[in-house]
């Protein structure tokens, strides 16, 4: 039976609003900062517990509410900021829709005081669904809104939010974001009772850069200064050294407004053209200043989203300008010591000791069989369930694919595509595939397939790798291993980092911490976000043998570290720490296979590194001990074959 079509009661609109204004916690607080801002205020403080689900309460110093006017911030579509349709196409401000606290006081109870610079009292607005109760009330210049018990009223929705420390993050994200879009404003953000976001609020952009993600990055900051006819670009980007492995340190404003804009980071992702190894993504703070009437903000209804009316042009502008300023800034990075300079300002090459920049490794042997030779092993038939996907628990049988150990004993032709994907990336940054998700059902079949081809021949692997001389080193990449079917090409990185992996794991699935420390601690600078993050998770990242405590704000003070790292730059004991972090936040079954494989592949020995022979040899002793030496956790093969009839019949001896 067809229902009536009928009119839907306040109640329930504003719910079904509330779903397009308030997804989560971190909405809140961008709204009522928002409206802070387009308020005048000069010091904004954000006060956030229980990840935002307890409690959230934003105070400004902005001019207010007048009194006679309160209640209707309260009134869905009543807004100052807008009169006409046609001031739409000249929005100048943050917020225009007057639907922010409408939607807040539709799924929480909300407490709203304010007072203006020539009142006597302020006054205090109690919410609490349809119910609004008024009284005045003393109080400073400015508006203090606090929002409690969110979505007390629709707990189907409450069950969507994710744990406290993820929309901590997101909360931090947000006004980590808008605190760099208005660097003329003093943003404090504090959650659950720690300060983690204090900027001056000086006007200067990169101060306020420096706050956010530590005045380390200052020196590789290069300003951004372009002009059109619609209006300009302005900000700064990090030159290629400070890259991640994703774009979130990519920030875009469009007029003050945080954006989010497909569009916007191709354009400066395009600037770095050949200036960034693949699957790398730059450090951008970049503001477009344009005529309103060129840009449509009405698009979205929590405001991220935008179209521009020549989206060409503002992607030549933005694309020209950070391409101009790269071209013009200094991109050497320096490493260690500084050196002389040579012709031209550029530095004198100087004979590299290979020795003093090999890696510490740490060596560890079980018992070999008799004679000093590895046990013979037979051939392991793959007829056990293996993990196939990111979750444990998640189990398939793949059937052997025909001819699977030919093509993993002569797969020959990869050999240059893969090192020229290995030699995108600079030293001392982990390579493309360190951002793979964990594939041990690939280096299963590998696996398979090395021992059954090296089986046929009459072999164990194991032993071969236990008792073989390292020939020589191929491209400062791959080892060159002499067997007596053929040759071996061994990937120095992957297969130090399956040895890494394997043994960070044994011990940390054994609940053994080990760890050594530092002489001299190192200070870790981290971004807002990620330092609720760290502070959430201390006792796990501690389990892993990461010795760190706090050290005020966003500072935390690194003291010891697992011997697979020992010896590793300070910036990569960084990205390690921010890695795992991330990783234990977001839980999982797989957790600690992941963190493991995030760990060995930062820690690795890298493409590119020359190594001594004592180094290759214990190298491939070491391989020969592991569970499975045949591919890294990521799926990548460790050992490429190359028959010596292939060889033979290359020099036309077959």
């Amino acid at each position: 039976m067809r229902a009536p079509i009928r009119i839907l009661s306040e109640d329930v609109s504003n719910k079904i609003a509330a779903g397009e204004v308030i997804e989560r916690p971190a909405s809140i607080v961008k709204e009522l900062v928002e409206n802070a801002i387009d308020a005048g205020a000069r010091r904004i403080r954000v006060e956030v517990r229980g990840g935002g689900k307890e409690l959230i309460r934003v105070v400004d110093d902005g001019s207010g509410v007048p009194a006679d006017e309160a209640h209707l911030v309260f009134m869905r579509h009543a807004t100052s900021k807008i009169a006409t349709a046609s001031d739409l196409f000249h929005i100048s401000t943050l917020g225009f829709r007057g639907e922010a606290l409408p939607s807040i006081a539709s799924v929480a109870r909300v407490e709203f005081l304010t007072r203006t610079p020539d009142a006597d009292d302020g006054i205090l607005l109690k919410v609490e669904g349809q119910a609004i109760a008024s009284s005045p009330c003393g109080a400073p210049v400015g508006t203090q809104v606090t929002v409690t018990d969110l979505f007390y009223n629709t707990p189907a929705r409450f069950k969507f939010l994710k744990s406290d420390t993820t929309e901590r993050r997101f909360i931090a994200d947000v006004l980590t974001a808008i605190a760099l879009a208005h660097p003329g404003i003093a943003f404090r953000l504090v959650m659950e009772g720690r300060e983690v976001l204090n900027t001056p609020g000086s006007g200067n952009l990169k101060e306020t850069l420096g706050a956010v993600y530590g005045r380390r990055i200052l020196p590789g900051l290069v300003p951004v200064d372009g002009l059109a006819p619609w209006g300009g670009v302005s900000g700064y980007v990090g030159k290629p050294d400070l890259a991640k492995g994703n774009r979130s340190a990519e920030t875009v404003f469009v007029n003050g407004r945080w954006v989010q804009n497909r569009m916007l980071y191709a354009a400066i992702e395009r600037g770095y053209e050949s200036l960034l190894a693949h699957r790398r993504f730059p450090l951008a703070v970049v503001h477009i200043t344009i005529d309103p009437s060129l840009v449509d903000v009405n698009v979205h209804p929590a405001k991220t989203e935008i179209r521009f009316r020549d989206e060409s042009d503002v992607f030549r502008t933005v694309m020209k300008a950070v391409r101009s300023a790269l071209l013009q800034a200094d991109l050497v990075s320096p490493l260690g010591q500084p050196q002389g300079s040579g012709p031209a300002g550029r530095p004198d090459k100087a004979p590299v000791d290979d020795a003093a920049l090999q890696p510490k490794l740490a060596w560890s042997f079980p018992p070999l069989g008799k004679g000093g030779s590895a046990a013979k092993r037979a051939p392991e038939e793959p007829s056990a369930p293996v993990w196939a996907g990111e979750e444990r628990g998640t189990y398939t049988l793949r059937p052997q694919p025909t001819g699977m150990a030919d093509r993993a004993l002569h797969p020959v032709e990869a050999v240059g595509a893969q090192e020229e994907e290995d030699r995108a990336h600079s030293p001392g940054e982990p390579p493309p595939h360190a951002s793979l998700p964990l594939a041990a059902s690939e280096a299963e079949r590998a696996r398979v397939a090395m021992e059954q081809g090296s089986v046929a021949h009459g072999y164990d692997p194991r032993e071969l790798l236990a008792t073989a001389e390292v020939a020589g080193q191929l491209a400062a990449t791959y080892l060159l291993v002499p067997v007596p079917f053929g040759l071996w090409l061994i990937d120095q990185h992957v297969a130090h980092e399956r040895v890494l992996y394997e043994k960070a794991l044994d011990r940390w699935e054994q609940s053994q911490v080990v760890a050594q420390q530092l002489l001299t601690p190192y200070t870790l600078r981290l971004s807002p976000a990620l330092a609720a993050t760290l502070m959430d998770h201390l006792d796990a990242i501690e389990a892993m043998g990461f010795g760190v405590e706090p050290f005020g704000g966003n500072d935390f003070l690194l003291r010891a570290v697992p011997p697979e790292v020992t010896g590793r730059p300070e910036p990569v004991l960084t990205q390690i720490v921010e890695e795992l972090a991330l990783i234990v936040s977001e839980g999982g079954p797989s957790r600690k296979e992941r963190a493991a494989a995030a760990l060995a592949c930062r820690a690795a020995i890298k493409a590119g590194e020359r190594l001594q022979p004592e180094v290759m040899r214990q190298l491939i002793r070491e391989l020969a001990t592991v569970e499975n030496p045949y591919a890294c956790p990521h799926g990548r093969p460790i050992i490429v074959q190359v028959d010596l009839k292939e060889i033979e019949r290359r020099f036309g001896r077959s």
